[in-house]
């Protein structure tokens, strides 16, 4: 049982209402992601946003944003989402990408290395920098001077915000999962 579920359409506020409008009509939507319920609620992290509106709008955009950055390839970006929702249990993220991943043909062997972080040795210096990288955030370890220059190395000074701001985002997406108890589905076999 969750300890929050997202109201029906007529049941919102005016408010919620655009929310939701936003959030499923938008591109999310338009990219066939599964965001309502066959009871016309929204699913996963964008129920609770309904709370607070305003606060939702501008969490989903940075959502879009962090997603829509030019500074993280969409196959790396992919798989450090994958990582943060392997670190922090978040079976809904885990799935949504896990879809996309395959959808840019990323090898299975990479995806299913994002369970245990062990990258496999073939693994290019992108890759490993980067990942290495939302390692250590996630670990909530000194981010040391390698650490940043290997990722400034793959696309400066740009790519450590992007990815510093795109674990940031995935965190907090779990956090909302953890804090409202909300279902968890069984997370996609690799």
């Amino acid at each position: 049982m969750t300890r929050y579920t997202s109201p029906r359409t007529p049941e919102m506020s005016e408010g919620q209402r655009a929310l939701r409008d936003t959030i499923v009509n938008g591109p999310r939507g338009q990219a066939g992601a599964t965001l309502i319920d066959s009871e016309d609620r929204l699913v996963g992290p964008f129920g609770p946003m309904l709370l607070d509106p305003r606060l939702g709008n501008h969490l989903q955009e940075i959502g879009l944003g962090v997603q829509a950055s030019s500074h993280i390839p969409a196959e790396i970006r992919e798989l450090i989402i994958l990582r943060v929702a392997a670190v922090r249990d978040c079976p809904f993220e885990w799935n949504a990408h896990l879809k996309k991943a395959r959808a840019l043909g990323v090898p299975e062997e990479l995806v299913a290395s994002m369970v245990d972080g062990n990258l496999p040795r073939d693994a290019d210096a992108t890759t490993t920098a980067l990942l290495g990288y939302v390692q250590a955030l996630l670990d909530h370890t000194e981010l040391s001077d390698d650490h940043y220059d290997r990722v400034t190395a793959v696309g400066g000074p740009e790519a450590v915000f992007a990815v510093t701001v795109l674990v940031g985002y995935y965190e907090l997406l779990a956090n909302l999962f953890r804090a409202f108890d909300l279902d968890r589905p069984r997370p996609e076999p690799v």
